[in-house]
């Protein structure tokens, strides 16, 4: 019985209380997590800035476009000094709009493409 106490006593002395994981450890994941998001986040805001700006530099007369406000209308006159344009809306309404309210470019297609995709094949 003295061995079996023994023996007892020696594994309570070398037996040490059990660690969690290190705080960094733990917090870790998170931060990485934060990081990953803030990427990709910034990353595709980045994306759409620059295809914003090729966009509003591809401008010119006569191209038809839509604004933020869902106006659409044709550009009658680019000035580039302010930043403007001159948009025609009907026949005798023009209107000044900032460049940066321009959302997209309504690209047309020539009406055989249109004429070949309703025929079926």
């Amino acid at each position: 019985m003295d061995i079996l106490l023994a023996t007892w006593i020696w594994a309570q002395q070398d037996a040490q209380p059990a660690e969690g994981p290190s705080f960094l450890v733990s917090v870790l994941p998170i931060i990485l997590l934060f990081i990953v998001l803030w990427f990709l986040l910034s990353w595709s805001e980045r994306r759409r800035s620059r295809e914003q700006a090729k966009l509003l530099g591809s401008l010119k007369k006569n191209d038809k476009v839509i604004f933020a406000g869902g106006l659409i209308g044709t550009i009658a006159n680019i000035r580039d000094d302010d930043n403007e344009v001159i948009v025609k809306v009907d026949d005798n309404v023009r209107l000044r709009i900032l460049k940066a309210s321009i959302q997209q470019v309504v690209r047309e297609e020539p009406t055989d493409r249109r004429q070949d995709a309703k025929q079926p094949s």
